[in-house]
């Protein structure tokens, strides 16, 4: 064996100790996600602005941005993978509560199933006589079904079959919600239309709203613009995807 001289200057009293032999490798610590609404990247890294270190360089951190699927991604310490760090997800939420109800989404259903839905759901609406009128117009549904069949059978051995159903109705029910679009949000104001559609002998009815698509469509780009510009600020890396 090898020897090596050691010289040790230690003060009285203190403990020293010598091992031999391979020493074990240094653990790899576990990077940890955390997951929230899509201002909890900012929200998290501007509370530790005071306690920047050598685990937590914001210079060494990058944001992965992604417009299309409303995500804004902050991982720490991308060049000391061995130290681990921290994978932070906000995600752009649609509000539970406006979720429920599956507007532009041709979410078909009954009469009485809309009623139902709606009926818990008056806080959402921007005028209370209108939550109330609008359930009198879906439980009050009158429409006419007029059923055609039309039969042809020529010499030469063609048929020709053809049934058409019609919905005559003068229903027109629209009403104005004022409601946060995303989750965490302030509220806005947006029409929406119940429409329907006939199925054999039933009524089904969905909602529809451009104003909401709109609003998403516009505040959607906003909103991510704002977050990504407040990590820019403490001098983040930002990559869009």
């Amino acid at each position: 064996m090898e020897k090596i001289q050691i010289s040790v200057n230690n003060d009285e009293g203190n403990e020293v100790v010598i091992r031999t032999g391979q020493a074990q490798e240094l653990p790899v610590q576990q990077r940890e996600t955390l997951r929230g609404v899509i201002t909890t990247p900012a929200d998290w890294l501007e509370q530790r602005t005071e306690a920047e270190d050598e685990y937590l360089k914001f210079s060494e951190m990058s944001t992965i941005v992604d417009k299309e699927d409303g995500t804004i991604t902050l991982r720490t310490n991308d060049r000391n993978l061995r130290h681990g760090g921290f994978t932070i997800i906000g995600s752009l939420l649609m509000d539970p509560k406006l979720q429920e109800l599956n507007i532009n989404q041709e979410h078909k259903v009954a009469p009485k199933s809309l009623h139902q839905k709606l009926k818990f759901l008056r806080h959402l609406f921007a005028d209370p006589e209108e939550h109330q009128s609008t359930l009198e117009k879906i439980l009050k549904f009158k429409g006419a079904v007029t059923q055609v069949l039309e039969k042809e059978d020529n010499l030469k051995g063609s048929k020709l079959h053809h049934f058409e159903q019609k919905l005559e109705s003068e229903f027109d029910c629209r009403f104005t919600l004022k409601a946060p679009v995303f989750k965490g949000f302030n509220s806005e104001q947006f029409e929406v239309e119940v429409c329907f559609q006939i199925d054999g002998m039933s009524v089904l009815f969905w909602l529809e709203s451009i104003a909401m698509e709109n609003l998403i469509q516009e505040k959607k780009s906003a909103i991510i613009d704002s977050v990504t510009e407040r990590l820019r600020e403490l001098g983040v890396t930002v990559i869009e995807a």
